[in-house]
């Protein structure tokens, strides 16, 4: 039987799927908390627009007396903070509602909406930023509260493990490990011509042990795809200069200045982010951003059951 052959047949007889596991093994055991620490922070801040928008106000309702100007928005916030000085006020960047975007060429329904202003004001060496009504002149609360800067700590930690261009890279070259391990799982997962359809779900009645490795590969092989693309989507981020290349390969920027390669690179990374759907989308990616930590796990209890513990015994 030839080695193509008996990989379809009985993949478990077959060298080079030994020395694969094994190798998934130890990029498995020696990345699992890296994978952990990525799966639980990834999933943290997929809607972090969503839970920026929470904590501090983006938006004011336009109120037909029109805008308060800054001099007497500036004598406001003092009055509501007294003893505070006043050091900056900013007009804040309007974001863009919720929805899909109009045609191109389309008219901007028109808003009620309006962006309010933010006060910077200082005393004793203590600095407040706040956001105010422009129109009413109202405080709506703090500009950097404490779980806004929480949550930038996690971002950075996800993407630069908090350290700078040096830890983007290093980010990217674990990608690359990481990568590998996903493309082993899929090789040995496969169990055979006459058993892969079994090997799609749980089967029942077979043990707590064998359970726990179906679950382990199923979790796997159904989300293949974007655990892929995850992966190398984190190598994109540190070293972006193949991807360009490969995208100006797939449409030359002399026919059209660039932006279909551009738009290829920004399509990948709102797939990373599951920024190209609604709540709905982003609340899968959250669940399904959750499952290499589910895979580290499994994998974690398979291996210490089945080699750890029969050594310690």
């Amino acid at each position: 039987m030839g080695l193509v052959a008996q990989w379809l047949r009985q993949p478990q007889k077959v060298w080079l799927r030994k020395a694969l596991f094994q190798i998934h093994l130890w990029l498995g055991i020696g990345l699992g908390l890296y994978i952990l620490m990525m799966s639980v922070t990834g999933s943290a801040i997929v809607a972090r627009r969503e839970m920026t928008r929470a904590l501090v106000a983006h938006s004011v309702t336009i109120l037909p007396g029109g805008r308060i100007s800054d001099e007497r928005m500036q004598e406001i916030a003092q009055q509501v903070w007294p003893g505070y000085e006043i050091q900056s006020l900013i007009h804040m960047r309007r974001l863009r509602p919720y929805g899909p975007l109009p045609p191109a060429g389309a008219p901007l329904a028109p808003s009620n909406t309006d962006a309010p202003v933010q006060v910077t004001l200082k005393r004793a060496g203590e600095v407040r930023m706040r956001v105010f009504d422009p129109y009413s002149g109202k405080d709506l609360g703090d500009a950097d509260p404490w779980q806004l800067r929480f949550l930038h700590k996690v971002v950075d930690l996800h993407d630069n493990l908090l350290g700078g261009r040096t830890g983007q890279r290093v980010n990217g070259c674990v990608a690359i490990a990481v990568s590998l391990l996903f493309v082993t799982g899929l090789i040995i997962w496969w169990p055979g011509s006459q058993r892969w359809k079994q090997s799609l779900y749980v089967q029942a009645g077979v043990g707590w042990r064998r359970q726990l490795w179906q679950l382990h590969s199923m979790m796997g092989i159904w989300i293949f795809l974007l655990l892929l693309l995850w992966g190398l989507s984190g190598i994109y981020f540190a070293f972006p200069a193949p991807f360009q290349q490969f995208a100006e390969w797939i449409h030359p920027p002399d026919v059209d200045d660039g932006v279909a390669a551009y738009e290829l690179l920004g399509g990948f990374v709102n797939l990373h982010f599951g920024r190209f759907g609604g709540m709905g989308v982003r609340t899968t990616w959250i669940v399904l951003g959750l499952v290499p930590a589910a895979l580290f796990i499994t994998g974690a209890i398979l291996w210490w059951n089945n080699v750890v513990r029969p050594r310690l015994d």
